[in-house]
Order: structure tokens, then C-alpha cells, then sequence
């Protein structure tokens, strides 16, 4: 329970920061607009009135808390975009946690709206990361069509030739965003080479 609520809080001040201001700026492309970045209301309400007590019923109502403003305010700019990759990886251990069923099928909703396909870079960690979520989902709903668009950016990847003047993961957060996505996929689908690769990196 704790490391979850420690995620979620996490992931709402990473989101938080990716938001466009309360302008009604619309997203541009796969991002949100960025001036003004963070949540600036001309008339703030109060702050969330929140115990900090680890017990229970206090961290679950700070992980809906979280979560149900999230979904609100961040909902309309979902992306692909690590930044949110890592909100949904919080949504989906809420999710499980409280437990909160809304949280995972909006999560099916982000699968569905980008067909379950990662980011446009190829080998960028950061692109990969949102496969998290879809592996999860997949573990749980077995759809062949969760996974099959990262295998076949996998695959291909795996027969594309190193730059040794540029390792694939060479910043700090490329562990959290892209070894998992491959750990996964070798769980479901039991390829060896998924691993390997991971050695290789």
C-alpha cells in the first residue's frame, strides 16, 4: 500500500509538470502545449486537506485523491510520452491496490486510442515506456493485438546494428522506462532474445 500511494503521489507531481496551464490551451501534436507549464489558476482552490498518517484509510484516500484528479485534468492530453507512461504505470498499481477498476479502463482507453503502439523513436527509452502498460493489460486480457505491435518494434530493433559511440539506455530514468517493457515481453511471450537484448544493453 505505501509503495503504491509513494507512486502515485510520484507520478501526479510528474504529470503535474507536463500539463499546460489553466489557459485552455489546446495540445498540439502528441504533447500538451507548454507555456505556462504546471497548473496556475488565477483563483487556486484550498490544498487538498489530506492526512499524512501511513495507515490504511488516509493513503487510500490520497491515492483517489490523486488519481480522480488525474483523470480529469490530465485525461485530455494523454499521450504517449514517457511522462505519462509513468502516470500509468501509477493508475495501474492504484488500480489494484484500492482497488479502482476506473483506473485500469482508462488505461485500456489510452491501449485503444494509440492501437497499442509505442512511441515514434525506435530504440528511445522514452518511447518505449508506455509498453508497460500494455504488457500489464495483456497479462491480464491476453489480447494478442496488446503486444503485437511492440513485438514486431522489438524485433526489428534487436536486428538493428548498435551505435557504440551512443549506448541505447545512457541516462539514469532509460532503466525505468525501457528494461521493463522488454522483461515483460519476454514473460508473455517466453522469447529468449527479449532478455538478451536487455544483457546486451
Amino acid at each position: 500500500m505505501r509503495k503504491a500511494f509513494l507512486i502515485a503521489v510520484a507520478v501526479a507531481a510528474v504529470s503535474f509538470n507536463s500539463l499546460p496551464a489553466s489557459s485552455g490551451q489546446a495540445a498540439q501534436g502528441s504533447r500538451p502545449a507548454t507555456e505556462g507549464v504546471g497548473d496556475t489558476p488565477d483563483n487556486p482552490p484550498a490544498l487538498a486537506d489530506l492526512s499524512g498518517a501511513f495507515k490504511r484509510k488516509p493513503i487510500e484516500l490520497a491515492m483517489r485523491k490523486v488519481g480522480d484528479w488525474e483523470l480529469k485534468r490530465a485525461g485530455p492530453y494523454f499521450s504517449q510520452d514517457w511522462t505519462f507512461a509513468a502516470l500509468y504505470a501509477g493508475f495501474m498499481a492504484a488500480s489494484k491496490t484500492l482497488p479502482e477498476p476506473r483506473y485500469e479502463e482508462a488505461m485500456m482507453q489510452v491501449g485503444s486510442k494509440f492501437d497499442w503502439k509505442l512511441g515514434p523513436r525506435l530504440s528511445h527509452a522514452d518511447d518505449q515506456a508506455i509498453g508497460q502498460i500494455y504488457l500489464e493489460l495483456y497479462q491480464e486480457h491476453h489480447d494478442p493485438k496488446m503486444i503485437a505491435p511492440i513485438r514486431e518494434q522489438f524485433n526489428a530493433l534487436m536486428k538493428t546494428a548498435d551505435d557504440p559511440q551512443k549506448p541505447v539506455w545512457w541516462w539514469c530514468d532509460a532503466l525505468f522506462m525501457a528494461p521493463p517493457v522488454w522483461a515483460r515481453l519476454y514473460r508473455a511471450t517466453g522469447n529468449r532474445q527479449y532478455i538478451d537484448y536487455m544483457d546486451r544493453e
